[in-house]
């Protein structure tokens, strides 16, 4: 082959340097293009918060109760732990119910699935004598002492078979109820009427646009506390019996969070029963 012209080798040399990328060696200017892909995405952040505050703003007119002026010094003492609050948020009460599904330890599939059992539950003692029942009680009760006073699990969580949706509600009347007469009750009915038909307050005296409270992390706070919830009059009447009557937490705390309003200490138990 003969050999290639001058004019031919530099012509390859010149395509070649055509086709070669260019390597960058200007280490300023590389720190630069990474400051700012760093501050296009902290505005993209940014942006996505205010988005959240300002859905959140818009919800907070229709979910957040402010204490009526009208309210006298004696009203407010009454309520001691919530008097240096100017106005007491609303939590989403599905953020409430999500909180206690991953305070308990529960995870989500095993919450959403149908055959779930409670992690309380110990099926050994169906068949065990008293003596083995009462010492076994005992010895799961103090293995989950470290939970809030109101989530401990009762000797009817550790007896009898039962979904972990009832070990969520910070209601230890409730919780015996529905597992004593889980049969006879629509367990989606139920947890769709607890959407609707229950009121978390949450974190006391903290500016309505705080961050923690438009991620939802006042529930955090409270939604393990029996006397942060309250029922709508409708969901005591559905389910008064299974509350507890009178005595109930929940019926209790209900009547509390009305006399903070400065409304009727009691509610019509009669048009309740009926």
């Amino acid at each position: 082959m003969p050999p290639e012209s001058p004019e031919a080798l530099q012509q390859a040399v010149s395509s070649l340097k055509r086709k070669k990328k260019p390597v960058r060696r200007d280490m300023e200017k590389r720190r630069q293009q990474n400051v700012q892909a760093q501050k296009k995405y902290r505005e993209k952040q940014r942006q996505r918060l205010e988005t959240l505050k300002a859905i959140a703003a818009s919800a907070g007119q229709n979910h957040a109760n402010e204490i009526p002026s009208h309210i006298g010094l004696q009203q407010l003492n009454a309520a001691a732990q919530y008097h240096t609050s100017i106005h007491i948020e609303r939590v989403c009460i599905a953020a409430a119910l999500y909180t206690l599904v991953k305070y308990m330890g529960i995870g989500e599939e095993t919450f959403c699935a149908d055959d779930s059992l409670s992690p309380f539950y110990r099926p050994s003692l169906e068949f065990a004598d008293d003596a083995t029942r009462n010492r076994t009680i005992g010895m799961v009760q103090q293995m989950y002492k470290t939970l809030k006073p109101d989530l401990r699990p009762s000797a009817e969580q550790i007896l009898i078979k039962h979904h972990p949706y009832i070990d969520i509600l910070p209601f230890p009347t409730l919780r015996r109820n529905l597992i004593m007469h889980q049969k006879e009750i629509d367990e989606d009915e139920f947890l769709n009427d607890t959407l609707i038909g229950l009121i978390c307050w949450g974190g006391v005296g903290k500016a309505r646009n705080d961050t923690d409270n438009v991620m939802g992390h006042t529930a955090a706070e409270t939604a393990w506390d029996a006397r942060s919830w309250e029922a709508k009059a409708w969901f005591l009447k559905k389910y008064w019996c299974l509350l507890g009557g009178e005595d109930g937490e929940l019926v209790r705390q209900s009547e509390w969070w009305r006399s903070v309003r400065g409304e009727e200490l009691k509610l019509d138990l009669v048009d309740l029963k009926s």
